[in-house]
């Protein structure tokens, strides 16, 4: 408008009829030249998205800048797994798809229990990823996991999944600490689709699904149901996992508008190892999550409902004798979570600007947990009462940044900080520098701080306990008992966990092959990490002094990891895909040098996908990890003796698929078969722990899963 303004100052000497024809030609130029600006902002922008579609699939990501972009110019290192991926895969659950990822260590634990970890010591806890699914997080509130198996969802509605390798609380906030897992389901057909599935075979394993969608006008509708039952392999009478699951999903898309309604749940029942014995426990979630997409403007909410029932008795024994018995946990959760995020206006073309705010309640209750403050105050109104009512609020806000200095080069600057009732603040930065070295070489420079918050378990939670007839402790004793439990498992006084990285990283996608490689090197810095630590000490009569014992969570030693990850992909043709992974990880406890034996060191994944014209189509995967020897086993002889070691050797897992594809009119089916080969490579046996476990005289499992050989036969159809 500077144009209008100088012509118009000049008009006011001209006689009136050249005054009205000069400011006239004077506000058509100076829209015409705002038309053009804006035609060639519409026509950049319309470039920018025409490139990303020409695209593949694995080469364009949302997650870590939560913005659509090239995976080589994303801020964190990421790996995408498709939806030709998934359909190709001999993956036997979820977990089985994230084994390919360079660094990501995946942890059969038992049948109804998965750990994933990346970058971080070796754990079976499963906290250190946060899990999201649609930006839904999906990480327990109470545990601080994700539960793999109960997740609402089979392998049919997924239609692809980002892994983001790193910390990212800049953006995401608690959990993020060895990365992200952004789960995206598959959004609604144009079409009327239906399909359904069926596999079963070793281990009384059995699994169905199926999935029907539709469309009315602007709106899509569809709903999935799913089975999945497993017994404990070698023993197959014995049940492993039982999961029943339901969605339901409405959709309305605009050409600028976009809605979304996903309506979940779960309930089933299992085997969870955990530092305190086998439980055999029960879980129920209902879960609602809603979408709205306007423009630069993204808002979300999303509730979820959680019932956890453990109904196993975990004896407490010392000596031989049998002193309680912990009464199984009775827990009721309530989680509701706003999330918004915001694109800001260009201020200035080379900056984008994206601003979000996040605000979280969740509350709890428990009427089989001991309350540790109730406890400690004789003037309280629950004064040596069982029953918890916990509640806690969250609130974060988070600023990123991307500028891009040069033609080849992008800064991305992150920054959020984070609330909660229950532990303060906590702020977390995210530096990274991106530059495209040549074509197809780029070179990535980044450093950041995570965080995860304690959870509801490791710090607050004080489990009741039962007396037996025969129990040694009588009267006083037992109140002194429960005074005792009331200041174990859980440790009010510890703070949240948290991580300083730095990582380097370069990618070579060359554009006239079908072949890509990538390393990245990383060293990573723990502070404030936490284990269950046991103490008891005992009198003249074998019984233990309570006030000089304890069992709960108390700080560890700070650790350092430093790590590299390499990666390649090479197609030698449309329809084969050869894919190679590896990564080693050296962890040592703050202040030595030694390495920590109790992680992983090295981790390799390799092998072909392969959709032959013919309609053959399938997969063939080698996994392996080194030695390490295993600490978090539970000792046969309950919670009050000290934790077992295990050496876990060299091992490796077989996943492989192998199917054909037929088509008739409408009708496209598969049917085919799936292998799990676990072999010990030290001994050559085809048996394996991912967690160290085994089997008492008596016949009593404890630790995890031996996993053994399993053969599946599965047939989709679709329509």
């Amino acid at each position: 408008m500077k144009t209008l303004q100088r012509h118009t100052a000049t008009a006011r000497k001209m006689p009136i009829g050249w005054m009205l024809l000069s400011v006239m030609l004077s506000v058509q130029t100076a829209l015409a030249q705002e038309e053009i600006a804006s035609q060639e902002d519409l026509e950049k922008e319309l470039a920018e998205e025409f490139e990303l579609l020409q695209l593949e699939e694995e080469e364009v990501v949302f997650s870590a800048s939560l913005r659509k972009q090239k995976r080589q110019l994303s801020p964190s290192a990421i790996t995408v797994i498709t939806r030709s991926q998934i359909e190709t895969a001999g993956a036997f659950s979820f977990v089985d798809l994230l084994r390919r990822v360079p660094g990501v260590e995946v942890i059969s634990v038992s049948p109804g229990f998965s750990s994933v970890n990346a970058r971080t010591p070796t754990t079976m806890e499963n906290h250190f990823f946060l899990v999201l699914i649609d930006g839904r997080q999906t990480n327990i509130w109470f545990w601080g996991l994700t539960a793999w198996e109960l997740q609402p969802l089979t392998l049919d509605d997924i239609e692809r999944i980002e892994v983001i390798r790193g910390p990212a609380s800049a953006v995401y906030g608690s959990n993020a600490v060895g990365g992200v897992i952004s789960i995206t389901t598959r959004a609604v057909s144009r079409y009327s689709t239906a399909s359904a599935s069926f596999q079963g075979g070793s281990w009384s394993r059995a699994e169905a699904s199926a999935r029907v969608s539709t469309t009315l006008g602007d709106f899509g509708f569809s709903a999935s149901a799913g089975y999945d039952y497993a017994g404990e392999p070698g023993f197959a009478d014995l049940m492993g996992k039982k999961f029943t699951k339901g969605r339901a999903l409405v959709e309305y898309l605009g050409d600028e508008l976009q809605l979304r309604l996903d309506v979940s749940g779960g309930s089933g029942k299992g085997l969870h190892p955990t530092v305190a014995g086998r439980l055999a426990g029960s879980q129920d979630v209902v879960a609602t999550n809603l979408l709205f997409d306007y423009r630069s403007l993204r808002a979300r909410t999303d509730y979820t409902y959680s019932h956890y029932l453990t109904n196993t008795p975990v004896a407490l024994e010392l000596n031989g004798l049998r002193l309680a018995e912990l009464v199984g946990i009775d827990a009721t959760i309530h989680d509701l979570n706003f999330d918004l995020q915001w694109t800001l206006p260009e201020l200035w073309q080379p900056l984008l600007l994206i601003a979000g705010a996040n605000l979280r309640s969740a509350w709890l209750s428990c009427p089989t947990c001991l309350d540790g403050k109730g406890f400690a105050d004789p003037a309280s109104s629950r004064y040596h009462l069982p029953g918890v009512d916990f509640r806690e609020l969250r609130a974060g806000f988070f600023l990123h940044a991307d500028l891009e200095a040069a033609k080849r080069l992008q800064f991305s600057v992150s920054g959020r900080a984070d609330y909660s009732t229950d532990s303060g603040f906590f702020f977390s930065p995210r530096l990274a520098a991106v530059a495209e070295a040549g074509e197809g070489h780029f070179l990535r420079l980044s450093g950041a701080r995570a965080f995860r918050r304690l959870t509801y378990l490791e710090r607050h939670l004080h489990p009741l306990a039962s007396f037996p007839e025969n129990s040694p402790l009588k009267g006083g004793d037992q109140i002194l008992f429960l005074e005792f439990l009331s200041r174990n498992i859980g440790n009010e006084d510890l703070p949240d966990e948290s991580l300083w990285s730095a990582e380097a990283s370069y990618e070579w996608v060359p554009p006239a092959l079908t072949a890509e490689a990538g390393l990245c090197i990383y060293f990573n810095f723990y502070g404030n990490q936490s284990t269950v630590q046991t103490f008891v000490k005992t009198n003249i009569q074998g019984l233990p002094d309570l006030r000089a014992s304890s069992a709960r969570y108390e700080l560890e030693n700070d650790m350092w990891i430093a790590g590299a990850e390499a990666w390649a992909k090479y197609s030698p043709r449309d329809w084969l895909s050869l894919r190679l992974a590896w990564s080693y990880r050296y962890a040592s406890n703050r202040g030595e040098v030694k390495k920590d034996s109790h992680s992983v060191d090295h981790l390799f994944s390799l092998g072909a996908e392969f959709i032959s014209p013919e309609g053959i189509l399938g997969s063939l995967y080698l996994h392996g990890r080194s030695a390490l020897i295993d600490t978090a086993i539970d000792n046969p002889g309950g919670l009050l003796e000290p934790v077992l070691e295990r050496r876990l050797p060299y091992s490796m897992l077989v996943l492989a698929r192998i199917g054909f594809r037929m088509k008739y009119r409408q009708l496209q089916t598969e049917s085919g078969l799936k292998l799990m080969l676990p072999i010990d490579l030290e001994s050559g046996a085809l048996r394996m722990y991912e967690h160290g476990g085994g089997i008492t005289p008596e016949g009593k499992l404890y630790g995890g899963t031996e996993l053994r050989p399993a053969l599946l036969f599965y047939l989709n159809g679709n329509l």
